[in-house]
């Protein structure tokens, strides 16, 4: 089995940082990452926190 690219905490920080639509595009292309699959990481991990910080 592959190993993961990114890890669980990285995923949330990447999620935390895109905002509107124009952003989301921004920041895939940033890591590399196609919107697919920014929205299956949206609806599994949208819920988390990244650990040590909470969301308000």
């Amino acid at each position: 089995m592959k190993r993961p690219r990114f890890s669980k905490n990285l995923i949330v920080r990447i999620l935390n940082e895109a905002g509107g639509e124009h952003k989301v595009a921004k920041i895939c292309r940033e890591y590399g990452i196609s919107q697919d699959i920014y929205r299956h990481w949206k609806s599994k991990y949208d819920d988390m926190e990244i650990s040590g910080h909470s969301q308000t």
